[in-house]
């Protein structure tokens, strides 16, 4: 198998885990979906793990909390305070900072171990039931939160029993925030489901039109190393000289991006899966459009502009993959002209692959 390769299995599984890779791994497979919304990226920090040391002991850190996974140790706006640990050195019921897809979260320590003299933790949200965060290993761990800083005074995030009034508060306060984020989700699915019509779509250009001018710019990795954070602006004739390159200097990931006035508003990643790796050739590997302008011309604009750049290149294939699950993506990757793959429909996959033809 041609993953089999300790260099290809981390090349193929950490730079494209929304794609399949090979059986050996699939046990460990996290897949991050495709399409978002747009929105920020993650923080410096979340780029700068290597620099942890210097960024926390010259106090340029300046964590504020978010979301209810570890309510009410830890909630939204709360002030963290962190202290840098080794992944050996955290203990199980410490709460470990660590960076996942590119953004920072801190979760409970529920496990470690070691793989291959690697040592690693296991987490999990306190108020998730059941599955784990996956192990995170000594590269991707910043420390451990210590304590809180919420209303001016420093409260612990030990994890404590409650009272029976105290219980029945929390379980009525989550079925609040659970039925808000299903009345959220039943929203999107039926602005998906709307924006399938050929009517609305244009009655929404009519009523929402998009500025005419639409800026485009492209993106490749910081000296084209796909595993870095960073990104640099190149232009369209140095994205078409890097692609047209036949050896280690071309081009393997990059994202191209429009605006509607002053700010982004879609964009569309792409990245070459090498032969070395199982299911090669460009994979479309990151979907971002702003709900106010899905079916919109912006959006078509967008990838009208991504064909004729990769018909430029020769590519008259890419593909894409989401879980059979999650018919949101499914129904956006239709509407951008994607179809289950015949190539790999019957391969053992956990995503579903769909494949898209550029028309000549």
């Amino acid at each position: 198998m041609s993953c089999a390769n300790p260099q290809n299995k981390k090349f193929c599984f950490r730079n494209y885990n929304y794609i399949p890779t090979c059986a050996d791994i699939q046990n460990s497979f996290r897949y991050t979906a495709a399409f978002s919304w747009l929105k920020e990226e993650g923080g410096t920090l979340a780029k700068l793990v290597e620099f942890k040391e210097v960024l926390i002991q010259n106090n340029k850190v300046n964590l504020s909390a978010k979301g209810l996974c570890m309510y009410p140790c830890i909630r939204p706006t709360d002030k963290l305070r962190v202290e840098l640990k080794r992944t050996e050195d955290i203990q199980i019921g410490e709460v470990a900072l660590y960076r996942r897809n590119n953004h920072l979260f801190a979760h409970r320590t529920i496990k470690k171990g070691n793989e291959n003299g690697a040592p690693f933790i296991v987490t999990r949200p306190d108020n998730a039931k059941g599955r784990d965060d996956g192990p995170s290993f000594d590269e991707d761990i910043i420390g451990v939160v210590t304590a809180a800083e919420r209303g001016g005074r420093l409260v612990s995030v030990e994890k404590r029993p409650y009272s029976a009034l105290k219980k029945f508060y929390l379980k009525a306060f989550f079925a609040l925030h659970k039925s808000k984020w299903i009345l959220a989700v039943v929203w999107l699915y039926i602005e998906a489901f709307v924006l399938q019509s050929f009517l609305f779509r244009k009655a929404f250009r009519i009523l929402f039109p998009v500025p005419k001018s639409m800026q485009f710019s492209v993106q490749m990795p910081l000296n084209n190393n796909i595993d870095s954070l960073f990104n640099t602006d190149i232009s369209f004739r140095e994205l078409f000289s890097s692609m047209c390159r036949q050896n280690e200097d071309k081009i393997k990931k990059w994202t191209l991006t429009v605006k509607a006035g002053t700010e982004t508003t879609a964009s569309l990643s792409f990245i070459l899966k090498p032969k070395s790796c199982l299911y090669p050739g460009w994979w479309l590997a990151q979907v971002k459009i702003h709900p106010l302008f899905w079916g919109s011309r912006l959006e078509e604009g967008l990838v009208r502009k991504s064909d004729e750049l990769l018909k430029a290149f020769g590519v008259s294939l890419i593909f894409a993959s989401v879980f059979k699950k999650d018919f949101l993506s499914r129904m956006l990757f239709k509407r951008l002209g994607f179809k289950e793959s015949p190539v790999y429909k019957n391969r053992l996959t956990s995503p579903m692959v769909l494949e898209r033809r550029i028309a000549a």
